[in-house]
């Protein structure tokens, strides 16, 4: 979303155009009746590259949010859009022309009205609370990204909300969060070595306090010491206390200090400097403790995106050949599936076994359907395995004949420890290397709801796949890191960054290595 901010008549208005176009609004005046009329509105194509051809784009989907007062009191504004001359709202061409549909009156009718504000108390546990920093994410419900509109940013003193909004708690532990548009929210309190606390379905009305209070069964619980490997290779916190916290805060060493080699600041839960038993008894008392960090922006390192897997032949004796799933670029795993091509004609199932069972115990199942074999493991309870490889699973079969086909491994899809599913990239590791840089055409195509995108890099390089809509804006990031020569394979759920659903229509996507465009590709989504 591109802000526009204009001054009208005392009214400031924030005008999110969804197409990423600009928008031209003229300073408008009062009519007979007494009402604001917008003379002017017209919304015209981005920059080059953010796409010309706005004939099938919602130019007209906008949030206009008023930040003065501009009566006493304040009364919600009902705005319409002119259907008659010579006040007519409709839709153009880019090359002027008009389109034929024009705008219903009572489907654009909105209201105005000045924001809300949240405030009460955070306890944090083990803490004064006074002048403790913590964050807050006001998340739209429904949604998994927190507002980050320029004047509630501006309100609160923060300059890209990117972390949350940074609060300093007042006297016990009272807060307030300003200019927050009227709707309704998940909000979210994280502070690092504490679980987060979390209130869904907060509605924030015009002009309205709402009073959230943090404390009691909702206060921030301390214990989070450990959790996951980032790139970094430390063991940070995962915004869940379990066991791996209280063995973080046990290696650390109970009296070590910043000095000792064995210090580890995560486990210093109260940041009093020395590791002791306070540490050790909040992270013991609130094990099992979920933060639900499905707003927790800090734990995207955990994700497996970029993670790459293959098919190897690891044994062949008693007539029984093994084969190996493998996965490297992980950072935690939950659950796993594997989709593999094995002919009937070729071979017969012997068995398979879940890599995830080393770990933990394990629920394993499987499905057949012709040459197609879907393999699934997750872990019961929460007890993610942290590697950067592994082997997902073997599975061995038994020849029917002298030349049997080699099975295929087809997809694998993996859900890491915070619960986000991601599709890993499949590589040919025993195939030899590429010659020349390759995009091929997605299969199949058209889809629903789910293609695969095949490519192909005879040297090492920095890659970006990604998909891009109709107007040259980017929708999804399938890779983005440094990858070895190979041939691989990429997974589209038809989701976008947010995780959420596009719609039906053409799409492109895009090679990119070592920021040069190695080829380029249409797709067709149909639903």
């Amino acid at each position: 979303l591109q802000p526009f901010d204009n001054a009208l008549a005392s009214v400031v208005t924030d005008v999110l155009l969804l197409t990423g176009a600009e928008v031209l609004l003229n300073t408008g005046g009062l009519n007979a009746n007494g009402e604001l009329v917008l003379a002017y509105m017209e919304a015209i194509p981005g920059p080059p590259g953010a796409g010309e051809d706005l004939t099938n784009a919602n130019i007209v989907s906008f949030q206009l949010e008023m930040t003065s007062v501009i009566s006493d009191p304040l009364e919600d504004i009902e705005i319409t859009f002119g259907t008659s001359d010579p006040n007519v709202t409709n839709l153009f061409n880019p090359d002027g022309s008009p389109q034929s549909t024009s705008l219903p009156p009572v489907a654009i009718a909105v209201k105005l009205g000045q924001a809300g504000q949240l405030s009460g108390v955070v306890d944090v546990e083990g803490r004064v609370d006074k002048n403790e920093v913590v964050d807050f994410f006001v998340v739209p419900a429904g949604s998994v990204d927190p507002i980050t509109t320029a004047s509630y940013l501006s309100a609160n003193n923060d300059l890209d909300g990117s972390d949350g909004v940074s609060i300093t708690l007042q006297g016990g532990g009272f807060y307030e969060l300003k200019g927050i548009p009227t709707g309704e929210y998940d909000i979210l309190v994280h502070k690092l070595r504490y679980a987060d606390a979390i209130r869904e379905n907060v509605r924030v009305s015009s002009l309205d306090n709402v009073v959230e209070n943090f404390t009691g069964a909702r206060k921030l619980l301390g214990g989070d010491a450990a959790g996951y490997v980032d790139t970094t290779g430390a063991n940070v916190p995962d915004n869940r206390i379990n066991a791996e916290d209280t063995q973080a805060i046990a290696d650390a060493g109970i009296g070590s200090t910043s000095s000792d080699p064995t210090f580890n600041t995560f486990a210093d839960i109260d940041e009093s400097g020395t590791i002791d038993v306070n540490d050790l008894f909040m992270a013991a008392k609130n094990i099992g403790t979920d933060g639900g960090g499905i707003f927790y922006k800090s734990m995207a390192g955990a994700g497996n995106e970029g993670a790459i897997a293959w098919l190897s032949l690891v044994d062949e004796t008693a007539g029984i050949r093994t084969y190996a799933v493998r996965a490297k670029n992980l950072s935690s795993l939950q659950a796993f599936s594997a989709n593999l091509l094995i002919g009937n004609d070729d071979y017969e199932l012997a068995g398979y076994a879940s890599g995830l069972a080393d770990y933990a115990r394990t629920i394993d199942m499987d499905g057949i359907r012709g040459a197609e074999a879907l393999y699934a493991s997750a872990i019961m309870g929460y007890n993610p395995v942290y590697s950067e490889g592994m082997d997902l699973m073997t599975i061995m079969l038994r020849p029917l004949g002298r030349n049997p086909e080699e099975p295929q491994l087809s997809s694998v899809t993996l859900i890491d420890g915070n619960g986000a599913l991601s599709s890993a990239i499949i590589s040919s590791e025993d195939a030899l290397l590429p010659q020349e840089f390759a995009l091929s055409q997605n299969f199949p195509n058209p889809f629903n709801p789910a293609t695969t995108i095949s490519f192909s890099l005879p040297v090492e390089g920095q890659v970006q796949l990604a998909v891009y809509n109709l107007l040259g804006q980017e929708v999804r990031t399938l890779i983005s890191g440094a990858m070895e020569p190979g041939t691989y394979k990429a997974v589209w759920n038809s989701l976008n960054n947010s995780g959420q659903k596009v719609p039906s229509g053409m799409y492109f996507y895009r090679l990119v290595v070592d920021h040069q465009v190695m080829g380029t590709h249409k797709m067709v989504l149909l639903k």
